[in-house]
Formats: C-alpha cells, structure tokens, sequence
C-alpha cells in the first residue's frame, strides 16, 4: 500500500515540476528530466500500480470477506 501511494505521489511532484518549467524540464543538464525518468521507472519496476491495487483488494478480501 505505501508503494502505491508513494510512487504515485513522487510521480505527480515531478510531473508537476516537469510542467512548471516547461521545455527546460526536458533539458538533460537540469536534475528534473532525471527525476522524473527515475520516477516513471519506479511506477514500473515492482508491477504496474494497477496490479499491485488489485493484488491489495484480494488480500484485502481474503482476510475481511
């Protein structure tokens, strides 16, 4: 449950820091295009955030259900 949470999060921050400074977000010598790349593969390298949600609910309905 944190992973979902803080991966999603931490992705919205760099996101939004992405678009706030516009193209110069995208420039590989300003540390936030590296940040947000980190920040996307983070989202990936556990299983995608819809799975893990899906896995939660089952685990969830396992022990309650």
């Amino acid at each position: 449950m944190a992973k979902i949470f803080c991966d999603t999060q931490s992705f919205v921050a760099a996101d939004r820091c992405m678009e706030i400074r516009g193209g110069m977000g995208l420039a590989t010598d300003l540390p936030i295009e590296n940040f947000w790349r980190d920040q996307r593969s983070m989202m990936i390298t556990e299983g995608p955030i819809k799975i893990l949600r899906m896995a939660l609910a089952r685990h969830v309905l396992r022990i309650y259900g």
